[in-house]
C-alpha cells in the first residue's frame, strides 16, 4: 500500500495533467503547422530545379524575357475582371468580397491562375543576371496560389485561412519590392 506522503495532492495531479495535455496540444499544432507552412515553399526549391539559363544578358533578351512573364500573367488579370464591365478589381477587394459573400469563385480562379503562371514560368529561359528575379517571381506566384487556395477553404479551416491571409500581405509586399528592383535594373541598362 503506497504511503500517503508519496501520493500527490489532487490539485497537483490536476495541474500536471493539464500541463501534459497542453504540451501535447501545442506539439500537435506545431507538427500540423510545419506541414502547412511547407506548402508555401515552391516546388522548385524542394526539387532543386535546373533552370534554362541564358548567358546573354542584353537589354533586348531581358525585354523578351519580361514580355514572356507579362504574357503568362494575362490569365490572372482575367480572374480579376468584374463581370461584363471589364473593370479589374484589386486582389484585396476580391478577397474581402469573397469572404463577405461566401463566394470564392474568383479566388479559386486566381489560385489556379497563379499555379498556371508558376508552372509556365518554370519553362521560360532566363537571362542569367535575372535568375534571382525569376526565382522571386516563382516564389511569390506559388505563395499567392496557396494563399488563394486556402482562404477559399475558410469554412472548413479558418485558422489556415487566417495564416494564408497573412501570407498575402507578405507576398504582395515582396512583389512591390521586386518590381522596384527590376525597374532599377532596367533603368541602369538603358
Amino acid at each position: 500500500m503506497p504511503s500517503l506522503a508519496g501520493i500527490q495532492g489532487i490539485d497537483s495531479l490536476s495541474e500536471d495533467l493539464e500541463t501534459a495535455i497542453d504540451e501535447k496540444v501545442v506539439e500537435a499544432l506545431q507538427k500540423a503547422s510545419i506541414g502547412f507552412f511547407a506548402e508555401f515553399i515552391p516546388p522548385f526549391q524542394k526539387e532543386g530545379h535546373n533552370f534554362a539559363v541564358l548567358s546573354n544578358n542584353s537589354l533586348l533578351v531581358i525585354q523578351e524575357y519580361a514580355g514572356q512573364v507579362s504574357q503568362k500573367l494575362g490569365a490572372i488579370n482575367a480572374c480579376q475582371e468584374s463581370g461584363n464591365s471589364g473593370i479589374v478589381k484589386d486582389e484585396a477587394d476580391i478577397i474581402q468580397l469573397s469572404i463577405e459573400n461566401n463566394d470564392f469563385t474568383q479566388m479559386k480562379c486566381l489560385s489556379q491562375s497563379y499555379k498556371d503562371a508558376y508552372e509556365s514560368l518554370m519553362e521560360v529561359s532566363v537571362p542569367s543576371e535575372w535568375l534571382d528575379f525569376h526565382k522571386e517571381f516563382l516564389t511569390i506566384f506559388w505563395t499567392l496560389h496557396k494563399m488563394h487556395y486556402h482562404v477559399a477553404d475558410l469554412e472548413s479551416d479558418p485558422l489556415k485561412s487566417a495564416i494564408a491571409l497573412q501570407r498575402f500581405e507578405i507576398a504582395t509586399g515582396k512583389l512591390v519590392t521586386l518590381l522596384d528592383r527590376i525597374q532599377t535594373d532596367l533603368n541602369m541598362r538603358q
